[in-house]
C-alpha cells in the first residue's frame, strides 16, 4: 500500500487520467478474461492520454488472458496485486485506510489467510498460525514453496503464446503428422522471435537490464 505522499509524488510526475482494471473473478476466466484484456488494448490504443493501471492476479490463468493483450502499450501498466482500495467518495476514509493496514500487518494478514485457508505471503508468522489454521497440511505447503527445488510459472508475456504452440506441437506428433524433434524446433523457431520482441520491449521499458 502506498503511503499518500508518495502517490501525490506519482500523481504529479504524470499527469494523465487513470483507470483501474481488475479482473479474475472465476466465472470469467477462460473467453471472457480475454475478451476483456482486447477491450483493454482497444480503449488503450484509442486513448493514449490515458493511463491503464491493471493489477494481475498471480493465477496464471488470468495472467495468460490479459498480459498478452497489453504488452507493448506504454500507456498500461500491470503488476502483481490482490487489492483493496478505498473508492472515491467513501464515507469514512480515515477508517477504510487504518482496515488497509491492518490486513497488511502479520496479525491481519493472519486473520484473512486462515479464513482463506491459505499461507500467508509474509516470510514471519506466529507459531499460532501453523497451530490453529483449518487446513492440516498447510505448513507442508509453506515449506514446499520455500524449498530451493521449487518451480514456478515464468512471468512473461509470451507464456501464453508458448503454451498454444507446445500444443499445437503435441496435435502434430499425436496424430503422426511430424517427428517431436521437428515439431518442437518449429516451437522453438517461432517462440524465439516472439521472446526477442519482449526482450526488446522489457529493455525499452528499463524493467530489465543488459
Amino acid at each position: 500500500v502506498l503511503e499518500r505522499p508518495l502517490l501525490a509524488a506519482l500523481v504529479a510526475a504524470d499527469p494523465r487520467r487513470r483507470l483501474l482494471v481488475t479482473a479474475h473473478r472465476r466465472e470469467s476466466w477462460g473467453e471472457p478474461m480475454e475478451r476483456i484484456g482486447a477491450a483493454i488494448a482497444r480503449l488503450a490504443a484509442d486513448r493514449p492520454d490515458l493511463l491503464v493501471l491493471v493489477p494481475i492476479h498471480a493465477n496464471p490463468v488470468v495472467r495468460q488472458a490479459i498480459v498478452p493483450a497489453v504488452e507493448g502499450l506504454d500507456n498500461v501498466s500491470t503488476a502483481d496485486a490482490d487489492v483493496i482500495v478505498i473508492p472515491k467518495g467513501s464515507r469514512h476514509p480515515e477508517e477504510a485506510w487504518e482496515f488497509i493496514k491492518f490486513v497488511n500487518s502479520q496479525e491481519g494478514m493472519e486473520i484473512l489467510c486462515m479464513g482463506q485457508r491459505k499461507f500467508s505471503p509474509l516470510k514471519r508468522v506466529s507459531p499460532e498460525f501453523w497451530q490453529k489454521h483449518p487446513h492440516p497440511y498447510i505448513k507442508l505447503f509453506r515449506d514446499l514453496a520455500e524449498s530451493p527445488n521449487v518451480v514456478s510459472l515464468g512471468k512473461t508475456g509470451v507464456w501464453r503464446e508458448y503454451h498454444r504452440e507446445l500444443n499445437n506441437a503435441f496435435d502434430k506428433v499425436r496424430f503422426l503428422s511430424a517427428e517431436p524433434k521437428d515439431a518442437l524446433a518449429e516451437v522453438r523457431e517461432r517462440i524465439q522471435k516472439s521472446l526477442d520482441r519482449e526482450r526488446r520491449r522489457l529493455l525499452a521499458r528499463g524493467v530489465i537490464q543488459e
